[in-house]
């Protein structure tokens, strides 16, 4: 018999077919065809007095960790929407730096539902998170609009299970 110290059983789970003994973290919803954007300045849009996209409540740090606040024009791209299928902390989550989403990513999904109106952002009150630039941006429908908050990464905090990761292919 083996040293089972030094057996890996997840590759043995894996040989017999068997289900991983850990869930994977992410489970793979759709993807989604953004089409090209035009350029735009971060605080134009991301304002609680937009007229279109109803905001309850936007981070006074967006303004600070996006000092620059000119978004470039983006060409059409690929997103990919990943659910977390238990709670898990960041680290367990992160995207790759070529997969990282932009501040124009988000823009399109929220005029696609600026009012709650169904679609691929979450509006239950769960989070839908984005990796833009070195930060986590939560968005979250709470009734009375969309609520912004921007965060420098954190490994430790703990998401819960449902929410939304988006991420570019």
């Amino acid at each position: 018999m083996g040293n089972l110290k030094t057996t890996d059983r997840e590759a043995f789970r894996k040989l017999l077919c068997l289900p991983p003994l850990v869930p994977p973290v992410l489970e793979l919803v759709r993807e989604i065809e953004a089409p090209a954007t035009e350029a735009f300045e971060l605080l134009d849009f991301f304002n609680t007095g937009n007229k279109v996209v109803k905001f309850a409540w936007i981070d006074g740090d967006l303004a600070r960790c996006f000092p620059d606040g000119h978004i470039p024009v983006e060409g059409p791209r690929k997103l990919v929407v990943s659910k977390l299928t238990r709670n898990a902390t960041e680290k367990e989550f992160r995207v790759a730096e070529s997969e990282k989403t932009t501040w124009a990513d988000l823009k399109h999904l929220l005029e696609q539902q600026p009012k709650d109106e169904k679609g691929d952002l979450l509006t239950n009150s769960w989070s839908n998170l984005f990796f833009i630039g070195s930060c986590l941006v939560r968005v979250r429908w709470l009734g009375g609009g969309w609520r912004v908050r921007v965060d420098p990464t954190d490994e430790s905090y703990e998401w819960s299970e449902g929410s939304l990761r988006f991420s570019r292919n």
